[in-house]
């Protein structure tokens, strides 16, 4: 068999139906499902038939391609010499379409990966999920979940021996770093090799934990300054693509949810584990599971349900029951209640609160416990309450810019101070005065 005949039956050929490529039109089913090995080239069905048989007519020789317009033998060499081009293309744009290489020598390598050390977000678990799909099925991976405060309690020694480890969306522990170098001494004294480190808040930190990145198949990356807000960007970059079918969701969804945007597998995850989330075994059969199937099972269809009946029904209250305090604040209670804050709150902002003022019992460092407290938050990274209701001479429990935990006796004081920061203009209003257009905003939305 010749070199190019085994490149092409060695590789995967697929395109999403209904995407202008090159001038035509993949029609429905025509693609071809399959692992993929090689790099990627994406043709309907009968294109990829055609140029077997046209690599079998004259020994498939890649210097032939492109040779001339002629078409000795019934060879099309417009098109094989448009295949010569797309088998050296990586991330370019072209008429509006990325050809991207499919499987190239990182997906390659990360097959080795037999260990998986991963935080139990929901990018974390589905980022998993992808590493195990590149991996391959059948392959003996172990997995387990943890936090960056928690590695001190893993023991390296309790692996079955030499183990080549990925570390996905787990951070360097910042208020404790010390404890991650001496995670890495122990894993690697224990004779293991860590291999990959598919995480994207600090790389500065990781490279003072391992020493250097030398040998590191996927390196880390830092949200500032490589543009990345999550694991699976990371390997994304690290891979050079994001298949179409069932990685490139898995990858999408994983990103999303880093932003508390929860779509189908972040949806389904961040609900299986919400009704138990110390359970890191059900971390692993999500992974597990979605690595290589689109449906849940009746088992994680079941863990849906359970979230349904609770914490869905708990949010659902809390919304019907919101308070509309006027300049976009709305004021919830959840006291009693245990609810899915990541999603309560994301879709407070959605429905057009810029401000959510949230009563309701949260633990207080000093007190060691739970108290009744009233919290400012806000999903604009510019919007900074924290200094806004300081200013005001209150003195908050805690928090950062954007979430602000204060007394219940000093909400009004705060709520008056907050009113100010969004004053005398809403948003609205700021988008038509700096650009002079009122249907400005209503355009943004359409683009």
């Amino acid at each position: 068999m010749s070199e190019y005949k085994k490149l092409v039956e060695e590789s995967f050929f697929r395109i999403p139906v209904g995407v202008p490529f090159d001038g035509f039109r993949p029609a429905e089913g025509e693609f071809l499902d399959g692992v993929a090995n090689g790099d990627l080239v994406v043709m309907q069905r009968a294109d990829l038939e055609r140029l077997l048989r046209t690599a079998a007519d004259f020994d498939g020789e890649a210097a032939h391609l492109g040779g001339g317009g002629s078409r000795p033998g019934g060879t099309d060499w417009k098109f094989l010499a448009r295949i010569q081009r797309m088998l050296g293309i990586e991330n370019e744009e072209r008429k509006g379409y990325s050809f991207l290489a499919y499987r190239n020598s990182v997906a390659e390598q990360l097959e080795a990966v037999n260990h998986i050390v991963a935080v139990g977000s929901v990018d974390g678990i589905l980022t998993t999920a992808a590493v195990l799909n590149i991996i391959g099925e059948g392959a003996e991976v172990s997995v387990e979940f943890t936090q960056a405060f928690q590695v001190n309690s893993i023991d390296p020694t309790s692996w079955q021996s030499n183990r080549n480890v990925a570390f996905v969306d787990l951070a360097v522990n910042n208020r404790d770093k010390a404890m991650t170098a001496d995670f890495v001494r122990r894993v690697r004294e224990t004779g293991h090799s860590i291999v990959a480190v598919i995480d994207e808040h600090d790389a500065a930190d990781w490279l003072e934990a391992l020493g250097s990145f030398e040998g590191l198949i996927v390196e880390p990356m830092s949200q500032k300054t490589d543009k990345v807000g999550s694991a699976a960007e990371v390997l994304v970059k690290a891979l050079g693509y994001s298949d179409y079918y069932h990685l490139g969701h898995l990858l999408s969804d994983a990103a999303a949810g880093d932003r508390m945007e929860f779509r189908r597998f972040g949806e389904t995850v961040n609900k299986a584990i919400k009704v138990a989330i110390s359970d890191n075994e059900r971390r692993v059969y999500l992974a597990r599971h979605f690595a290589f199937n689109a449906e849940p099972d009746t088992t994680i269809q079941s863990w849906i349900a359970e979230y349904d009946s609770t914490l869905g029904a708990a949010n659902a209250e809390v919304i019907e029951a919101k308070v509309d305090l006027g300049d976009e604040i709305v004021r919830v209670i959840t006291t009693g209640k245990t609810v899915d804050m990541t999603v309560l709150m994301k879709t407070l902002y959605d429905d057009g609160a810029r401000v959510v003022i949230l009563e309701g019992e949260q633990w207080s460092g000093p007190e060691k416990g739970k108290i009744l407290m009233v919290s400012f938050g806000t999903g604009e990274e510019d919007l900074d309450l924290m200094s806004a209701i300081r200013t005001a001479g209150v003195t908050p429990y805690g928090g950062f810019a954007n979430k602000v935990n204060c007394d219940l006796s000093d909400e009004a004081i705060a709520t008056t101070a907050v009113r100010e920061l969004l004053s005398p203009f809403t948003k609205r209003d700021e988008l038509y005065f700096d650009h002079g257009d009122p249907h400005f905003r209503d355009a943004e939305d359409d683009n």
